[in-house]
Parts: structure tokens; C-alpha cells; sequence
């Protein structure tokens, strides 16, 4: 792509809010890890997910960047960000790019996470795990809703993405990860997570509540298992 772009003269722009602090050597996204970084014009990101604080960001070398800030509508119209984000983020960041160590704990969470929920029967949204969130795509808004339901009343919270943010009769549960997961703690995901015996969405297939009911016994058995993954919610969760 960088190539193609090259030769007919059009800059490249970045999105790494997803790969940032997780992808790369150094925790700097799909262009550090490709090997392109100095190739890319723009990059842009979230201080909301891996960062842990918020507000967002563009970083450039190309001549022309400093006309973003008279014609980008986002940031002209958005207030500075507090002096305690900024060195927050700031601090995080640094910690990100010497944090090898958690980036291939994190990666060993995601590919067993996964696995795990590939061998239990659940259609997930990539063949291969990519980040540190796992999209399990459920038939429809009616199933998804109940499984994320009883999802939650297991302690154990995903994220509901629905129309019009998915396409339509398409529900996802997306489950992110952080480095602060232990192993133990994935596997009481997939526990929490385990498909019956019926593949889940069938006809025929039983409420998802109660099949987590039969399955593993009454909620008071599991609620100390899943507890301690409930709390943070959406993508905050990847951090």
C-alpha cells in the first residue's frame, strides 16, 4: 500500500488506536512491527484504550501537517486536554515502550482466549487472534442480548456491539483482554464463556442462561470464579 502510494504521489495515513502499546516492538502499532514507520505520513490514536486516560492524537513529519490544525474540524473545536491527562499519557506511553514482557503476556492471553472459544463452537470474528480483543459473532440482536446478558449476571461483562454499529441481523460480543489478566483468569473467561452441548444459536438451541445453569451449576458456585473479571467495561477493558 505504502508502495502504490509512493508512486502516485498520495500521502498515507495511520489509525493505530487498536495496535498502539500492544503491536510492535515498542509498542507502536502495525506500521513499527511492518517495518514502515518512516514511510507513514500520519498517525493517528487514542490516549482510551492502551494509554488508560483519554483524548486522542496525530503525529506527523510530513511539511504539510501543521495545516491540520486550521482545517481538522475535530480539533479545532475540541478544548485542550487537562495538564494532569497530558502527564498521564505522556507517562503511560513511556511505560508502554519498554513493556515487552506484558505485550507478549497479553498476546499469550489472546491466542489462548481464542483457541479456547474456537474449540467451544462459537464463530469468531477473525480466523486468527489479531488483538487484544476477541469478537464472537452471535446470529442475531435477540441471542447476543441474551448471551451478554447472562454473560453479566455470571460477573463476566463484554462489550455489546449491535446495528447500526455492526451490519444488520449481525450482533458481536467483544471480549478485550489486558496484560493484567492471568492465566487463570482466561480460562474462567472461557469457562464463563463454554458452549453447550447444542451449538449456540441453532433452533433448537436453549436459552444461553440456562444452558450456563446446567452446565456448571448454580450461580452462587460461580459467582467468586467470575467476580473479579467484572468491572471495566468496553474497550477501557484492553488496558
Amino acid at each position: 500500500m505504502i508502495a502504490v502510494a509512493k508512486k502516485q504521489g498520495a500521502m498515507v495515513l495511520v489509525d493505530e488506536a487498536h495496535s498502539m502499546g500492544f503491536i510492535g516492538e515498542h509498542g507502536r502499532g502495525v506500521a513499527e512491527d511492518q517495518g514502515v514507520l518512516d514511510d507513514v505520513d500520519f498517525v493517528i490514536g487514542t490516549f482510551s484504550k492502551s494509554v488508560g486516560t483519554v483524548g486522542g492524537f496525530c503525529v506527523s513529519n510530513h511539511p504539510k501537517f501543521e495545516i491540520l490544525r486550521l482545517v481538522c474540524r475535530p480539533y479545532v473545536f475540541t478544548a485542550s486536554l487537562p495538564p494532569s491527562v497530558v502527564a498521564t499519557a505522556a507517562t503511560s506511553i513511556r511505560k508502554l515502550m519498554h513493556a515487552g514482557n506484558k505485550r507478549a503476556h497479553l498476546w499469550e492471553n489472546s491466542k489462548i482466549l481464542h483457541k479456547g472459544l474456537t474449540e467451544a463452537g462459537f464463530q469468531l470474528g477473525t480466523a486468527e487472534p489479531q488483538s487484544a480483543i476477541i469478537a464472537v459473532i452471535m446470529p442475531d440482536l435477540e441471542k447476543g442480548a441474551a448471551m451478554w446478558e447472562a454473560l453479566l449476571k455470571e460477573g463476566l461483562y463484554v462489550n455489546l456491539a449491535r446495528p447500526p454499529a455492526t451490519p444488520a441481523n449481525m450482533t458481536l460480543l467483544r471480549c478485550s483482554l489486558c496484560a493484567e489478566h492471568t492465566a487463570e483468569q482466561v480460562q474462567t473467561i472461557m469457562a464463563c464463556s463454554s458452549a453447550p452441548e447444542r451449538p449456540w444459536g441453532s433452533s433448537d438451541a436453549a436459552p444461553r442462561g440456562q444452558a450456563l445453569r446446567d452446565h456448571r451449576g448454580s450461580a452462587g458456585d460461580r459467582q467468586g470464579n467470575c467476580r473479579t473479571l467484572c468491572g471495566r467495561g468496553g474497550d477501557a477493558a484492553a488496558r
